[in-house]
């Protein structure tokens, strides 16, 4: 996957504007992403308990963690790059 960076205040102005976003609208997203990613975690630890005698649906839940983890990890990313841009 490509990295993504803005270089300088100007280029992540220009970008917010084109894609309509603010700085405040993207804290509010990623807040809104975090909060359903916390949901498919709390589920999957509570599907794990219930269904714990079951390797493959385990396997299978723990797929799903895993790739809310990495979204998790996204969304850090961008917060962080925002922060380290100037904002």
């Amino acid at each position: 996957m490509e990295n993504l960076t803005i270089e300088s205040a100007p280029q992540r102005l220009h970008l917010e504007q084109g894609l309509g976003l603010t700085a405040h609208r993207l804290a509010e997203l990623r807040h809104e992403i975090r909060n359903h990613l916390n949901i498919i975690k709390l589920s999957c630890a509570v599907l794990q308990r219930q269904r714990a005698a079951d390797p493959d649906f385990r396997e299978s839940l723990l797929e799903i963690e895993k790739s809310a983890d990495g979204i998790n990890h996204l969304i850090s990313r961008l917060r962080a790059e925002s922060h380290g841009h100037g904002q």
